[in-house]
Formats: structure tokens, C-alpha cells, sequence
């Protein structure tokens, strides 16, 4: 039984070893032939995401700027009544949001 096992834990320390050599030799090939290509490829796409980023942004922060806006317009439609009355709810609710 104990043959069979070192056996074993020879077999696969050959096929691990030649696995890992094998990757190490296809990744080094590859950055030889590909590596400039890939190299343009992902600083172009980061480009690509960060103007993305810039654009998006903006438009995101005027959307919010606008929904704020008319939020506000709505609470002018609420009694001052109201607030005086439920104070206590209030505040406690203006704390919760800002938390």
C-alpha cells in the first residue's frame, strides 16, 4: 500500500510540475506576441470607463440637484401647522434620514 501512494505522490508532482511549466511557458509566449496589444486594450478600456465615469456623473448629480429641488417645492404644499404640532416626529425623522 505504501508503493502505491508514493507512487501516487510521484506521478503527480511530475504532472503538477509539467502543468505549471507548461502555463509559465504559454504565458510567457503570450506576453511576447500579445503583450503590447493587451497592454493598449486595458488602457484604453480604463479611458473608456473613466470619461464614462465624468459623463455619467455629471448627469447623475443634475438629476439629483433637479429631484431635490421639486422635494423641496412639495414641502412647501405642507401646512406650517402640521410641523408645529408633530415637532417632535419630525425631528426625529430629520435625524433619522440624516443618519
Amino acid at each position: 500500500m505504501q508503493t502505491f501512494f508514493s507512487a501516487q505522490e510521484l506521478y503527480f508532482h511530475e504532472a503538477i510540475s509539467e502543468a505549471f511549466n507548461v502555463m509559465v511557458q504559454d504565458s510567457t509566449d503570450f506576453l511576447d506576441e500579445y503583450g503590447q496589444e493587451s497592454l493598449i486594450l486595458f488602457l484604453a478600456f480604463l479611458a473608456y470607463q473613466i470619461i464614462v465615469l465624468i459623463v455619467v456623473r455629471e448627469k447623475i448629480i443634475s438629476k439629483l440637484k433637479n429631484d431635490i429641488f421639486k422635494s423641496r417645492g412639495i414641502l412647501n404644499l405642507i401646512p406650517d401647522n402640521f410641523f408645529e404640532t408633530n415637532r417632535s416626529r419630525v425631528e426625529n425623522l430629520i435625524k433619522k434620514l440624516k443618519d
